[in-house]
C-alpha cells in the first residue's frame, strides 16, 4: 500500500503543517509563499535526497519515513 503523503512542510513561525506527496507539490507551495524567491522541483529533490530535510526561510521540509 502506497502512503498518501511522503513529505511534511512545517512553518516554524506559525506551527502550521502541510503534507505533500511530490517534489513538484512542495515547490509549487513554496513558490506561492515566496514568488520572488522561487525554487524548482529539481532543487527540492536534490536537497531532500542529500539530507532528507531542508530549511527554506521559516519553512522546514522533511521526508516522512513510514
Amino acid at each position: 500500500m502506497e502512503k498518501a503523503y511522503k513529505y511534511i512542510v512545517i512553518d516554524k513561525d506559525t506551527n502550521e503543517v502541510i503534507l505533500k506527496n511530490s517534489y513538484r507539490d512542495i515547490s509549487d507551495f513554496i513558490n506561492l509563499i515566496y514568488p520572488e524567491n522561487k525554487i524548482s522541483h529539481n532543487a527540492v529533490g536534490e536537497r531532500l535526497r542529500d539530507k532528507k530535510y531542508f530549511n527554506y526561510y521559516e519553512l522546514l521540509v522533511k521526508e516522512l519515513v513510514w
